[in-house]
Order: C-alpha cells, then structure tokens, then sequence
C-alpha cells in the first residue's frame, strides 16, 4: 500500500472516531491532514469508499497485531490474556458516535465490518483453544468452534446500546469479568494455576 494513503487512512481513523462520521466531510479531513482534495481523490472516489478501506486498514492492522501477540507468547493462556487485552482495548475506544454513524448511513460497510472483526475473533479463540488443549491448560472435552463462537457473542453483547450493564459499569469493566469466566471456564486445573500466578504480572488486575 501507498505510504501517502496508509497515513491517510490512519489519520481518517483518528478523525472518524473523534468526531463521527456524518460531521466530518472530505474538504474538513484534507483540512485536519494537510493535504489537497485532488490527493485525497487520487485514492478515493468518494467517502463511502474513504469509509469502506478505512475500515480494511482497521483490520489489516489488527491482523499485524494479532500475529505479533502470537509470536511473543508461546502459552496459550498468555496469548488469550495478551489478545483479550488488544481486543478490549481496541473496542473501548469505539465512538458511540462513530458506531451510530456507520449502522445508520453506511449499512453494507457496518455489516461487513462486524463479520470481518468477528470471523477474525472466532479463528484466533479457536486456534489458541486447541493450542492450550495440547499444552494441557485448557480442557480435552471442549468444542473449541463453540466456545470461540460463544466467545464472539459475548462481545457482541456487551457491545450492544442495549446492554443493561452499561448504565453501571464501564466496557473495560464488564470486559474483564467476561474473560476470567470464559477462561476459568475453558482451563483446568494447572491452566487456572498459571492463569492466576499470570494476572499477578498485568497492570491491570483481571
């Protein structure tokens, strides 16, 4: 990809998550970039596309990111602990804003968001599932295509305008008290063992 466009993208992020989408036109993101329109258009025909591969950049990144996690952490508990932590934090800094922007006037765009992020979720669960069954931290009896799709819809849930908790308690909150269940769910006894000896180590106490 383009350097010029990466940054671009990057910063369109940036600006979207800020302000939402629908308040913020072409003219207002060369503004905020620096750039002329005839660069901007050099890469995009209009913003929904400027919206779609904002949205590819988003996950290509996440991609990277998920890749790197693997290779740093060879436990399977550390690589859940590890990714569990970039998806919360990733999905705290949604704008409500953004979100409501992105359902309402670009619907195609939202949908294939949300499969590409969740499809993307599931695999990575699934696969650290069936590492920890054969690193005899997590149970041999689990369905991990399951578990990892219970795991997507749990998100999805706590992710909701509906959801109840909201009102009371913060996304990171709610976040953390979903991973210890779901991994003292999956573990078994010397998985729980170093899940919590783990957690003495993190900033943040799960």
């Amino acid at each position: 990809m383009d350097k010029r466009f990466e940054k671009i993208l990057t910063e369109t992020k940036r600006i979207f998550m800020t302000y939402g989408i629908r308040s913020v036109s072409m003219d207002d993101i060369c503004r905020e970039l620096g750039i002329s329109n005839k660069t901007l258009y050099l890469f995009v025909s209009n913003k929904a596309e400027l919206v779609k591969l904002t949205l590819l950049h988003e996950h290509r990144q996440g991609a990277i990111a998920f890749k790197k996690i693997m290779k740093e952490n060879k436990n399977a508990i550390d690589q859940l602990m590890m990714v569990s932590l970039f998806i919360s934090k990733k999905l705290s800094e949604i704008n409500p804003t953004f979100s409501h922007d992105l359902k309402k006037y670009f619907p195609s765009s939202s949908r294939e968001d949300s499969e590409k992020r969740n499809q993307s979720i599931a695999l990575k669960v699934k696969e650290n599932i069936e590492l920890g069954i054969k690193q005899n931290l997590y149970r041999k009896d689990l369905n991990s295509e399951l578990v990892s799709q219970l795991y997507v819809q749990k998100i999805e849930t706590i992710m909701s305008p509906e959801n109840f908790l909201a009102s009371n308690y913060s996304f990171t909150e709610i976040f953390k008290v979903m991973f210890e269940n779901h991994i003292r769910g999956i573990a078994n006894e010397e998985g729980i063992k170093h899940f919590e000896e783990k957690i003495k180590t993190f900033n943040i106490k799960l």
